[in-house]
């Protein structure tokens, strides 16, 4: 696999291909096409990506709620949120945290911090920070929420959350 190659999903393969079943038609970068069956391409990039957004317009409010998001199926976000992509369209004035919550699916207004995503001062690129690896179950609830106290500054805040089906 090369950063670029291009797949296109088969999700019901003509009899007529080699391995008749559902797979990818992988186009690499010097324009030759070959079709990959399903099995090469999950041995090749793991289990299928989990990736929650969110975009908040102007300057957020104390303990404002940022994104509230109730988990489709078992996700695991890996240490230190691997992947993860936070910003903001204005710098902070200080250093700012923001905190990734969980609450289970049985008691889903429960949240304890499981996250950070903590902007420096004249930061405009979050840096993420957990201790291990967080599983959520399937109807768990993801929340990000502001700081106790809002930054003068910090505002168009933005986050892509990417775990791993599980």
């Amino acid at each position: 696999m090369s950063d670029n190659d291009i797949y296109l999903v088969i999700s019901d393969a003509p009899s007529r291909l080699s391995y008749g079943g559902p797979g990818f038609v992988r186009i690499s970068g010097d324009g030759q096409a070959s079709v990959v069956p399903d099995s090469a391409i999950a041995a090749a990039i793991g289990s299928s990506s989990y990736i929650v957004g969110c975009y908040v317009p102007g300057a957020m409010t104390a303990d404002q709620t940022l994104l509230y998001h109730r988990v489709a199926k078992a996700v695991t976000l890996p240490a230190n949120l691997g992947g993860t992509l936070a910003g903001g369209g204005v710098a902070a004035t200080g250093s700012t945290a923001i905190v990734l919550q969980q609450a289970t699916a049985a008691a889903p207004t429960t949240f304890t911090t499981v996250a950070t995503i903590t902007f420096a001062a004249a930061g405009a690129t979050g840096t993420m920070s957990t201790q291990a690896a967080i599983l959520f179950a399937q109807g768990d609830v993801l929340r990000v929420r502001g700081p106790g106290v809002a930054d003068a500054t910090l505002a168009d805040f933005h986050v892509s959350i990417v775990g791993q089906e599980t």
